[in-house]
């Protein structure tokens, strides 16, 4: 759908429909499977991490094209990135997209 608002040229839908996509992510994540008492653990299956990892690769590369690497809703997608990659065992990926989301954030 957000790809679709692009093609349209529809920026500002697009940008909103994908904010949605990373906010329900980083609230998944970070409201029920972070707060289980294993972190690795999960309540869906792993299949579906590998599944947000696409989508939210398709989101970041439209925030970094469409409002930079310094934006606060590029930032907002790297978190979400980096906890998904947290999910999947991916640490050096969670790592380093934790650090350009705080790096954001900090400034």
């Amino acid at each position: 759908m957000g790809e679709l608002f692009r093609k349209e040229d529809s920026i500002q839908k697009a940008k909103s429909f994908f904010s949605k996509i990373v906010e329900i992510w980083k609230k998944f994540i970070m409201v029920k499977d972070l707060s289980m008492q294993n972190p690795m653990y999960s309540t869906i299956d792993e299949i579906h991490y590998h599944e947000a990892i696409q989508h939210l690769n398709i989101i970041k590369s439209f925030f970094e094209q469409e409002f930079g690497h310094d934006h606060v809703v590029t930032a907002e997608s790297y978190l979400a990135f980096g906890l998904v990659c947290l999910k999947t065992g991916d640490f050096g990926a969670c790592v380093d997209h934790l650090q350009k989301a705080k790096q954001t954030f900090e400034n």
